[in-house]
């Protein structure tokens, strides 16, 4: 055998100059705590008919659009985030939850549109766009975010904030906000007094508000004085 993540044929088979120029693996974002896959690879623009005969016998399977797995290395399925996350950093995008299952994720009830209920939806650092699922004959929506919504990490303090984001100015109830702040730690409110320049006004303040009433009014963002 070649490379296991390159070459995934013997070298007695016909099609053992598949080598690392012709297809290449997809890594996984480095930030997804989603398990490591090594075996997806992106299709080739200039082999489309070649993959195509390698699927048609058995050889690679079709994960979704541009995206195949080793027939004998598959697992059994594959999440619609480790999906969603090769798809989009194999375009050198970033991808987080989006808001909508962030505040599902926290136990906060909130309505969503018609097609977040349909298919998978994740916000990502570039252009709207779906692809197709092969199995099931899904969608995943890949949605474009503004920088701001994108620079706070994808782990809980980035959870709670796109969240109670997701919400939208003047939205969020008291009792919404208390049940997502409550499972936060001290280093986490401080994480996000230092992330208030990357969050809309009404949310910064918010936060401000609640944090200084806890911890006192020396608990504040680093770029606001003293004063």
């Amino acid at each position: 055998m070649g490379s296991r993540n390159c070459q995934i044929y013997s070298q007695k088979s016909p099609h053992s100059f598949i080598t690392k120029k012709t297809i290449k693996p997809i890594q996984p974002n480095a930030r997804t705590k989603s398990r490591k896959i090594s075996n997806f690879f992106q299709e080739n623009s200039y082999y489309p008919e070649l993959l195509s005969r390698l699927v048609e016998e058995g050889s690679l399977i079709r994960i979704a659009n541009g995206m195949f797995v080793c027939a004998l290395t598959k697992n059994a399925n594959y999440s619609d985030l480790e999906i969603a996350t090769l798809k989009a950093s194999s375009f050198g995008k970033r991808i987080h939850q989006h808001g909508a299952d962030a505040a599902a994720s926290l136990g906060l009830e909130v309505e969503k549109k018609e097609e977040q209920q349909e298919e998978p939806s994740f916000i990502v650092s570039g252009c709207t766009s779906k692809f197709r699922i092969a199995e099931g004959m899904r969608f995943i929506n890949l949605r474009t975010a503004c920088a701001k919504k994108m620079f706070i990490e994808n782990n809980l303090v980035g959870k709670v904030v796109r969240a109670l984001w997701h919400f939208g100015e003047g939205k969020v109830a008291r009792g919404i906000l208390a049940r997502a702040l409550a499972i936060l730690k001290r280093e986490d409110c401080r994480m996000i007094m230092n992330s208030c320049a990357w969050m809309p006004y009404w949310l910064s303040d918010m936060f401000i508000e609640v944090f200084q009433n806890r911890f006192g009014p020396d608990f504040r963002p680093p770029q606001m004085s003293a004063g």
